[in-house]
Parts: structure tokens; sequence; C-alpha cells
């Protein structure tokens, strides 16, 4: 039961810890601190002594959580700790472990981890120290050329971040080398990550170009054994104040020669303008001095004189003060995992081991394709494989698909409009014409409606050439109507005609009363009105020899 809670702490513990930032608060200094008989405060010189202040606030942090230091163009740490605490008198509130990025990073960085002395009360605060060399340059990989445009001699802005929080002083890097220049330029430096020196020699100057020349390195008296997978030869037009490339070209017309005891190229027709250099990493055994050949043989463009500036120079020993000490061959393996970012790490050893193998772990190289599908989102497949292979990211763009729909209205015109909803993977293209026209015939009879209202009198009159007495025509309706009186005028005496109009309302009769010198027959208009007709037609029968109905 016992061991179970302590088990289930440290599950919290990790479980709460986080990566936090902004507890280096201030970049008081930066000072060189000679760390040999150098001549002038180089960046790449040991030591710079960078000075950082911080606080620790228990309220926003807690025991386990982690922060980093990251600092552009720093070489290493020249230390013999392997980190540095943060504390306030005997109370360590967390630890830093320095990881230096050499020839392998452009960046340098301070791991650090709160203790578990972080309480939620604790407010700490204070400074930190410690000794680096930045990185001006110094071979033709891809760090040191990066490196090497970073810098200037004269002052300088210095930033390390924290996360989000970034901190910086000014310094004022003196620039130079300790030969002319105009003749050769070497350098070396001790690479901590590969327990090695990486020398490097620069060719002398010739304003018009090179016809010719050699360039070389050789290690003389077994001194030291040069590694021929670490070699590198390149031209450049851009040096920075240490005569260091700040770009390079590697296309030139040359031949290599590589043993391990010298590296030498021949090479011809260099542009103007352009200086020709090599490089390479030397393994050296512990606490003795090599003496190195550096030569440096070239026509220049214009001359047909040959130029030897070649030198022989004996480097002191250097006592290496980091990961694995001296005396050991370490081993650099660079392989690929399933990350995202590039990390290193030593592999577990004993300290009578010959050799120290520190693993580079690059991400595994990754080939995007893009295809379509009928949807609303973006997604991916990852296809995985082994490290050493290459892997597969499929990207899905997302499209829609369409459909129509028609309609009309009561317009002449035609619209068309998409319809797109953001949660569906199919848009609508609606298109509204002009509704079809139908014909409706309507028939209208001439029928005089029959309504409640007195209708306006009609007089019909009838002339005949005797004088018969006028025949009246009377029309009776519910409301009373007027008479109407229809006169007719004929050659004889026509008998009495009566016109009859029968309605719905069964309206008394209307009596047409015809007088005529003669007496004859009545002659009968009958008037049919349908309930609630459109029109009244009124039928008038002038055959006076047609009988009666």
């Amino acid at each position: 039961m016992f061991l179970s809670l302590i088990f289930l702490q440290i599950l919290l513990t990790f479980a709460a810890a986080k990566e936090i930032s902004g507890v280096f608060t201030s970049f008081n200094s930066l000072k060189w601190r000679k760390g040999a008989n150098y001549r002038y405060a180089s960046p790449a010189f040991p030591s710079w002594i960078a000075e950082l202040g911080w606080k620790i606030d228990g309220s926003k942090m807690s025991a386990g959580d982690t922060f980093t230091l990251t600092m552009p163009c720093v070489f290493k740490f020249t230390t013999t700790q392997v980190s540095v605490n943060l504390k306030v008198g005997n109370t360590i509130y967390a630890t830093c472990r320095f990881a230096p990025g050499d020839i392998l990073l452009p960046t340098s960085e301070l791991k650090c981890s709160l203790s578990d002395t972080v309480k939620q009360s604790t407010s700490a605060h204070g400074t930190m120290s410690f000794p680096l060399t930045f990185n001006v340059g110094g071979s033709a990989l891809d760090t040191d050329v990066k490196c090497g445009e970073t810098f200037t001699s004269g002052v300088n802005t210095v930033s390390f971040s924290d996360g989000d929080n970034v901190v910086s002083t000014t310094v004022n890097f003196e620039g130079g080398v300790d030969t002319n220049p105009d003749r050769i330029a070497y350098n070396a430096r001790v690479v901590p990550s590969v327990n090695k020196l990486q020398h490097q020699v620069l060719g002398g100057k010739c304003g018009a170009g090179y016809s010719s020349g050699v360039l070389g390195i050789t290690m003389l008296y077994g001194t030291g054994s040069i590694d021929c997978s670490s070699i590198h030869a390149a031209i450049s037009n851009s040096l920075n104040d240490w005569y260091f490339p700040k770009s390079i070209e590697t296309d030139f017309s040359y031949t290599t020669k590589c043993s391990a005891t010298s590296f030498i190229i021949n090479y011809k027709n260099i542009p103007a303008g352009y200086r020709v250099f090599i490089d390479t990493l030397v393994s050296s055994a512990v606490g003795v001095k090599h003496k190195i050949r550096y030569t440096n043989r070239y026509k220049c463009a214009n001359s047909p004189y040959i130029i030897d500036n070649s030198e022989t120079v004996q480097w002191q020993p250097y006592c290496n003060d980091v990961a694995g000490a001296n005396g050991k061959e370490v081993e650099l393996v660079t392989e690929t995992w399933t990350g995202s970012t590039t990390l290193v790490y030593t592999k577990p050893f004993k300290t009578h081991d010959p050799t120290i193998t520190i693993v580079v772990d690059v991400p595994i190289p990754t080939i995007t394709y893009t295809t379509t599908y009928t949807g609303i989102s973006t997604s991916y497949t990852t296809y995985t494989v082994t490290p050493g292979e290459t892997a597969s990211v499929v990207e899905y763009e997302p499209v829609h698909a369409t459909t129509s729909e028609v309609s009309c209205w009561e317009t002449d015109s035609t619209a068309t409009t998409t319809i797109i909803v953001s949660t569906r993977a199919t848009d609508t293209v609606l298109v509204i014409t002009p509704c079809p026209k139908t014909k409706v015939e309507t028939t209208t009879k001439q029928e005089q409606p029959i309504t409640t209202d007195k209708p306006e009198p009609t007089t019909v009159e009838q002339v005949t050439s005797e004088e018969p007495e006028p025949t009246t025509v009377e029309q009776v309706t519910s409301e009373e109507p007027e008479p109407t009186t229809v006169e007719q005028v004929t050659s004889k005496e026509p008998e009495p005609t009566t016109v009859e109009q029968v309605t719905s309302e069964e309206p008394e009769p209307t009596t047409v009363e015809q007088v005529t010198s003669k007496e004859p027959e009545p002659t009968t208009v009958e008037q049919v009105t349908p309930e609630e007709p459109e029109s009244t037609e009124v039928i008038v029968t002038t055959d006076c020899n047609t009988p009666p109905p």
C-alpha cells in the first residue's frame, strides 16, 4: 500500500509537470575573461562570461516544471561542470544542464527543471553565470556557415530566449586573425560532441582569381589522425571579420587526396573575388602537441609566378572539459526518428569503455502528396515507415459537389444563385426562370343584369305611316321601375304586341300594347333572365305574321 502511494505521487508529479517560460528575467552582462594568451577578444576565444537574472514564482510554477534557455550561435560551454544550479544559499530551486550545439546545431541550450523545493509559497530570485564561446564559423558545415554571418567586429546585440521571453545585452567583439589574411588564415578548435579538433585553412588572396593552386592539411610526426569522412572543400566570395565564409560554393574544379595523415586538393580556374578553403576533423591523443603543415601554393590568374605561403604550426594540447572527458573516442551516429525536431543524446557508457557514442536523431524525411475529396474539411493520412526510409503524408483537400434545382417566378427575367452551406459538402445551384403564362378564354353574353336597383328606362318607338296609337311596354320589377315604352310604325295597322319579361323573382308581366287601324294578332316577346347573369339579351320579333307562342 505504501509503495502504491509513492508510485501514485510520482505519477501525479509527472502529470502536473509542464513547460514554462519567463524564469530568466534579464541578461545582465557578457564579459570576456581571457582563457589563454589571446591577442584580441574574438567571440570564438574562451571565455565569455554570461550573467543572467532569474526569478521563480511558486504561485505560477511547480516542482518538475521544465524550461529552456536557447542561445543562438553559442558554440560550447568552457567549464568542467555538466550543469549549473539556480539557488539561494544552500537551497537549490532548479538545475540546468549544459547542451552545447558545437558543429551539430546552430544553438546551444540550458535545459532546466524545477526541484521539489519549489512550493506554492516560493518566491526566489537571483543571478547565475556560466562561461561560453561563440560560433563565428570555421568550416563548410551548414551550422558554421549560418553562424558565420551572425556576428561582426564591433558592437553586437546578443539575445537568448526563454520560451517566448527574450533577454538581450550588447557586447563588443574584436575581429581579425593571428596571421596576414592576404597570405593565409587558419584555425583550430575543439569540438566537444565528437571529442575531436576541427582544422580549417584559407588560401591566399588573388584579386583577379586563380589559375591553379594546392591547398592541404598534413599531420606531422603522427600527432593526429585525419577523419576523411569529414573533409570539405569550397570557395567563397563573402568572408566575415574572422575570415570565415558567410556563404559557400562547392561547384568548382578540383581533385582530392585524403589519408589519415594528409588532406590535399588541387584546384584551378577560380573566379575573381573568390577564396579557396578546406576543413576536416582530426583526432589527437591526450596531452600530445600536434604539429600541422598547412600547404598553400597558388598562381594568380594575372601572374606567371607560383606563390608559396605555406606554414607549419604546432598546436598546444587542449583538455576537453565536456562529456566523456579526455582519452575516449567519441563516435557520432546520425539516425532518423519519428519526432519532428533534431535530438542529440549520448548513449550510456561505463568509465572503462573505450568509445562513447553520441546519437543525432533527425526527423524521418517526409514526402507530402495532395489529393481532393468531396467534403468540408482538410484531413491528413500519414503512412509511417521505419527510420532510414521516407514517410509519406497524403493531404486531402475538400471540394464541394454541385446539384441544380429549377424554379420559376412571376417576372420576365432569369436568375441564378448558388446556395452554400458550410456544414454540407454539396452546393445547390438554383435557377429561377419566368413561369409559363396560361391563356384563359371568357365568353360574355349581352344580357341585361337584373339587380335590386332601379334600371334606367328604355324607350322603343315604332312609327307607322298611319297614325297608330302608341304601344306601351310596361316592365314591372320588385322595386317598381319606371315604365318602358316601345313604339313601332308600320304601313298597316298591326295588332297589338305584348312583351313579357320573366325574372327569377316572378315579376309581374310587362304588356306591350299596340294600336292600329286593324286588329292584328298580338306578338309576344318573352325575355328570360337567369339568376345572377352577367348581361341581359332582349329579343324582339318583327315578323307580324309569326303567331304568338
